[in-house]
């Protein structure tokens, strides 16, 4: 049994379950999360993905019997079978997500500041492209979609689009604050809590997105109208996300 720890990425097309392909990941878990979004996104077809440690790797005998899970998964009796809460848990994210793209695409519309337009700029990206993989996963579970916002995010909206032009971009920060805490908070919470294993990666993708916004939000919040204190979130916007 080898010492260093790594980490397995097993994928199989919903089409062909039982042809499940193995890649070793020796770079990190994160890294594991990072292929299997990657290969899910660009694959061209529905995908079973799942990532293993090496000790669940290992105890699998390594051969056939680690892709059982993942081959289960896949057949037309489960790839459907989704219990309640992980479907709740999967509407709610998709649901905050489409919250930031709404206030994103406002806050574009009316800030003068150009660390709030590339903050708003931020938000639309990048919660575009989580919202998508959203309903990829939503759709290989046969969940639906949320066609658009709550009420609770319905009535944030609403106060954020009636703020005034000279205290819009406090608004706006102060409201990309309170939603990516409460958005960390979900996405950390079905990581945890949720047993489908495709829901659980993209919790933890959201969980690390929302916990870098609402960074650089926080000093966004602090720098407007004070110069010197703008360099800090400037070189926040400029990181690469994980």
């Amino acid at each position: 049994m080898s010492t260093q720890p790594f980490y397995v990425l097993l994928v199989a097309l919903v089409s062909s379950p039982a042809d499940v392909r193995d890649w070793r990941v020796e770079s990190g878990w994160d890294s594991c999360l990072l292929m299997e979004q990657m290969l899910r996104r660009y694959a061209g077809e529905p995908l079973i993905t799942r990532c293993l440690s090496s000790q669940e790797w290992e105890a699998s005998g390594s051969r056939g019997a680690a892709a059982m899970p993942v081959a289960q998964q896949a057949s037309p009796s489960t790839t459907r079978q989704i219990s309640a809460q992980d479907s709740k848990f999967l509407q709610d994210l998709a649901r905050s997500d489409m919250a930031e793209i709404a206030a994103g695409k406002l806050a574009l519309g009316r800030t003068q500041t150009a660390s709030v337009r590339d903050y708003a700029k931020l938000m639309v990206d990048s919660h575009g492209k989580l919202l998508s993989e959203n309903e990829n996963v939503a759709k290989l579970k046969g969940v639906e979609t949320p066609a658009g916002l709550d009420r609770k995010h319905q009535a944030a909206f609403k106060r954020l689009e009636d703020a005034p032009d000279e205290r819009f971009d406090s608004a706006y920060l102060d409201h990309a604050v309170a939603r990516h805490r409460e958005a960390e908070e979900l996405a950390r919470r079905a990581a945890a809590e949720a047993r489908d294993p495709n829901l659980k990666a993209l919790a933890v993708k959201v969980a690390t997105y929302a916990a870098k916004h609402l960074d650089i939000a926080r000093q966004l919040a602090t720098a407007v109208g004070r110069p010197p204190a703008r360099a800090g979130a400037q070189r926040l916007l400029r990181a690469p996300l994980p």
